[in-house]
């Protein structure tokens, strides 16, 4: 599978490692585990509670990075689906298991060392295994495990999957989202944290902190080195470089204000959920028409993913019938159980 789709929100359980997604997405406002029992038994395999909070706590943090904050009847239904990709997901390794599909140790050597690129440094790199109470075999063992799923995905469904040129044309006729390259910016971030619930003493140091920083930055020093050298921002390695994004895609303040600058300006301290941010916009690019040419090979790659979602979804409803789920843990929220239908 060859489409980088964003996250969704609103997911169907389809070829997610769900518990190597966290450990990308990690970062000191995810929620920590409650514990470490276990949610559900699929076949004999456990699913832990562990696995379920660190899933929990990724998609939380996406919500508060957009400026929303969900509900009960929200949380709920996230629970569901969280717990449905995760049996989901080992049901298909399973599956992949019981094709004989082999992962290359070359190529999951080399996906693990990709990803631990986004550590500043070994300590950081000790200090997320230590918070999430995980170790380097097992994430290993989890870029081997998606792989596993992946190429069993491929085998079985991808590569029989044809979409014609009269279904890309309806589309792309009929859908400005393949049609129109919205506006985007590109903007880089300097973020110095507070918590919601921080006394008074905490923000004004953090104020303190972001001020010096401006007057860095306005001195002619460089955003990029100030980034890594202050920032708490995942981003803070990458010189604080958030790439592009469109509108609706970040919260507000911060969206509004990435949106009013100009490339090379920067910006004012903002505040928001996540404390006091300094942002540089680098490019801006507007609204154009995208050829019917350069859109096809993207609607393709839709439309086979739309079909695949529902060729796996059915796939699933078979498994489920026939493999023994033990479902053993309830939600932490009054009133919902996550073994319900």
């Amino acid at each position: 599978m060859h489409r980088k789709r964003r996250l969704s929100l609103w997911f169907s359980f389809i070829v997610l490692a769900a518990t190597l997604i966290i450990w990308q997405g990690c970062s000191d406002e995810n929620v920590p585990p409650k514990n470490k029992g276990t949610i559900a038994v699929v076949n004999g395999t456990v699913i832990t509670k562990i696995d379920f909070d660190r899933k929990m706590g990724l998609l939380s943090q996406e919500f508060l990075r957009i400026g929303k904050t969900l509900k009960d009847a929200e949380l709920s239904l996230l629970e569901r689906q969280v717990l449905n990709e995760l049996v989901g997901n080992e049901l298909l390794y399973q599956e992949s298991q019981k094709q004989g599909i082999e992962i290359d140790n070359r190529s999951v050597e080399n996906g693990f060392e990709n990803w631990l690129k986004q550590f500043p440094s070994d300590k950081e790199y000790k200090k997320a295994l230590k918070k999430w109470n995980t170790s380097e075999d097992e994430i290993k063992f989890q870029f081997k495990r998606k792989a596993s799923i992946t190429n069993f995905i491929d085998n079985k469904f991808s590569d029989k999957i044809v979409i014609s040129e009269k279904e890309i044309r309806d589309l792309y006729d009929s859908n400005p989202q393949f049609s129109k390259q919205p506006e985007l910016v590109r903007v880089s971030d300097i973020l110095i944290k507070v918590a919601p619930d921080a006394d008074e003493s905490v923000k004004n140091d953090a104020r303190k902190k972001i001020e010096e920083i401006k007057e860095k930055l306005k001195k002619g020093e460089d955003f990029a080195v100030l980034a890594r050298e202050y920032s708490q921002s995942p981003s803070s390695s990458k010189g604080g470089d958030l790439n592009y994004f469109m509108r609706g895609k970040m919260g507000k303040p911060f969206e509004e204000i990435a949106f009013s600058l100009k490339p090379g300006e920067v910006s004012k301290v903002i505040e928001t959920k996540f404390g006091y941010s300094i942002i540089k916009v680098v490019d801006r690019k507007l609204e154009t028409t995208v050829p019917f040419e350069a859109a096809k090979e993207k609607i393709n790659e839709y439309l086979k993913g739309t079909k695949l979602q529902g060729e796996i979804a059915q796939y699933l409803q078979e498994l489920i019938k026939k493999a023994k789920i033990e479902v053993v843990w309830k939600s932490d929220l009054k009133g919902n159980d996550v073994t319900k239908k």
